[in-house]
């Protein structure tokens, strides 16, 4: 099994570039040691979790599915309290197109959420 390390996970724009890391491609501590250049579009879970339709992409084995595992209870409860539906969907365990159409397509809170202009949603 791997470790577990229990470090703040970053999140970035898809549009965006990150300058500031080391040669093994850890982020350099700039909040904290240099704010003067900390890159604003770094941002932690809770600066994009009411994000209206939020999806994580990287490569595999970074910490995307354990980090929202580990958010998930906390936004459910955030989003709830908001009058936001919730639906929680790990894409990676679904290796077959019918099932995830089936269980996201077909599902009533996705299909609420696409007719709503104030709902939020996290895939």
């Amino acid at each position: 099994m791997s470790q577990l390390f229990p470090w703040e996970r970053f999140w970035i724009p898809i549009q965006s570039t990150v300058d500031h890391v080391d040669d093994n491609g850890f982020l350099y501590d700039l909040k904290n040691e240099h704010p003067e250049i900390f890159n604003s579009d770094i941002l932690k879970f809770s600066d994009i979790k009411n994000k209206q339709c939020l999806i994580l992409l990287g490569e595999p084995g970074i910490g995307k599915s354990v980090t929202l595992e580990n958010e998930k209870n906390k936004a459910r409860q955030d989003t709830e309290t908001q009058g936001h539906l919730f639906y929680y969907l790990n894409l990676n365990t679904y290796n077959d197109q019918y099932l995830l159409d089936k269980y996201l397509f077909e599902n009533q809170t996705f299909k609420q959420y696409c007719e709503s202009t104030t709902h939020i949603l996290h895939l």
